[in-house]
């Protein structure tokens, strides 16, 4: 949110009180009608266009980012910039598990495999049986 002129001038003040508490920036006084007014008149606008940058520099890096920083928020936001995120395409592939024990394993439709290194997720496309010994087409051997 932009900052007012009015919150500019009152920052300034306080910058000016903590520097000489002893200076008077009353109202009418030379210093608040010379100085804070015309400060804080031109200091304004700069402040909200590096706000402003910065707001977008931030966004920009999150989506840009090599690290996992999906959210629907930052994706709402960097909308007001004009940017889209690249959501990347489906690929068939075969994924080598590793289980803990000689039991089977029921994994349904849409199971999640993620792979820590290339920070990917893989979805199941059907629900799969994994077992020592398979009955059916969709079953998977259990090798150990």
């Amino acid at each position: 949110m932009a900052e007012s002129i009015e919150e500019t001038r009152l920052r300034i003040e306080e910058f000016i009180k903590e520097i000489d508490p002893y200076a008077d920036i009353s109202p009418g006084s030379v210093l608040s009608e010379l100085l804070v007014k015309l400060a804080a008149t031109l200091h304004n606008p700069i402040k909200n266009d590096i706000d402003e940058l910065n707001q977008a520099s931030n966004i920009s890096a999150v989506l840009e980012s090599p690290e996992d920083t999906y959210s629907p928020i930052i994706d709402k936001i960097a909308s007001n910039y004009g940017v889209t995120r690249g959501q990347g395409s489906k690929s068939v592939g075969k994924l080598k598990v590793t289980v803990a024990g000689l039991r089977t394993y029921h994994l349904p439709a849409g199971f999640t495999f993620y792979q820590p290194v290339l920070k990917l997720n893989y979805l199941t496309s059907t629900k799969y049986r994994v077992t020592s010994n398979p009955v059916n087409a969709n079953d998977l051997r259990l090798y150990n």
